[in-house]
């Protein structure tokens, strides 16, 4: 394709006057002219840039102005199933529970029982003491990378107790 465009566009020609590098605008008037503005300075340019489309037709690449409606058909057929698959479902077969009754026995049979145990702050900073450092440095815990760690480990602790106070 790289050639094909290549062997089309990056000739002489293209500095014609008359040149257009979408030849179907000759049959469609309405179409955005793509060629290479005469010379001018930049502001006169930058008006040329500003003046093209925000989306090209399918033609200006030299496809059928079929393309673009099957690429807009996709893209909603796409939308429309992403949103579908969002949607909340019903829940079948519940006994008569609630949905907030079926969240809550979720939580309390899969969530809550696979939560780690709470982190103790002397056993997590004891085993950062026994992370050997480079020579050089001097404290295990005044280190970035074990002060972000740490940091971590007790954020972590704080989400931990929220879930386990409200579940």
């Amino acid at each position: 394709m790289f050639n094909t465009y290549t062997s089309i566009w990056i000739t002489e020609r293209i500095f014609d006057p008359d040149f257009v590098f979408n030849s179907s605008t000759a049959h469609l008037p309405d179409m955005f002219a793509y060629a290479i503005p005469p010379p001018a300075e930049m502001p006169q340019y930058m008006e040329y840039i500003t003046s093209m489309p925000d989306k090209d037709s399918p033609e200006v690449f030299g496809l059928n102005a079929t393309a673009d409606t099957a690429y807009r058909l996709a893209e909603s057929l796409t939308m429309l199933n992403t949103l579908i698959d969002t949607m909340p479902k019903e829940a079948g077969g519940s006994d008569g529970k609630t949905p907030e009754d079926i969240v809550r026995e979720k939580l309390e049979n899969d969530i809550l029982k696979n939560l780690p145990p709470d982190f103790l702050e002397i056993e997590f900073k004891e085993q950062i003491l026994r992370i050997q450092i480079p020579s050089g440095l001097d404290s295990k815990m005044n280190i970035p990378l074990n002060t972000f760690l740490r940091q971590e480990i007790e954020q972590f602790q704080r989400v931990l107790t929220i879930v386990r106070v409200n579940c």
